[in-house]
């Protein structure tokens, strides 16, 4: 992902509205240093895009615009769909505003890949080390052992795939998840 570009629409939309990096931190939670290093492209902001979006009275999307647009005309690689929040009806197949960059490897493995913010799964049974996205694979079949995230009423929940677990509720295969180590 492209941090630069997302820390420029930061900038941007807090100039407009006359905040300094301190007023912008303190609303979100954060220091200033840490709001700089967004802007700059030093750190990813894709934890906090949320609330720096309100804070900023913009949408999510538009602090990613130019990243899409970039996606679009197909100036970055490795671009696959990041889901913050669970999409109506589960479709994950709707391409969403957010793009994350991948490994070469998970796109190689499944071209409809996509990520998701572990903030919106329930780990049942095993532990999702650190914070992260899940890497899907929405088409491969699950075998027995594999970590699958699955439809459980209106929750997302990861967990061993086995026969207790109903084919037709899960969504895809965990390939991976990403560390982050704390800022």
């Amino acid at each position: 992902m492209n941090y630069k570009l997302i820390g420029e629409q930061i900038r941007k939309y807090r100039k407009r509205l006359g905040l300094t990096q301190q007023q912008l931190g303190k609303e979100i939670g954060v220091s200033w240093e840490m709001i700089s290093r967004y802007e700059r492209g030093a750190s990813s902001p894709l934890a906090k895009i949320n609330k720096l979006a309100e804070a900023l009275s913009v949408g999510p999307v538009d602090l990613l615009t130019e990243v899409q647009s970039s996606v679009r005309e197909g100036t970055l690689s490795s671009q696959i769909p990041l889901f913050t929040t669970i999409p109506r009806g589960f479709d994950f197949s709707n391409k969403v505003g957010y793009y994350y960059s991948a490994p070469e490897w998970i796109i190689q493995t499944d071209k409809e890949a996509f990520a998701i913010d572990p903030t919106i799964v329930e780990a049942k049974n095993v532990q999702i080390s650190g914070n992260g996205p899940l890497f899907i694979s929405p088409t491969s079949q699950p075998t027995e052992g594999d970590l699958v995230v699955y439809k459980d009423g209106s929750k997302l929940v990861v967990d061993k795939f086995s026969g207790t677990i109903e084919s037709s509720t899960v969504v895809g295969i965990v390939l991976a998840q990403e560390r982050r180590f704390v800022e």
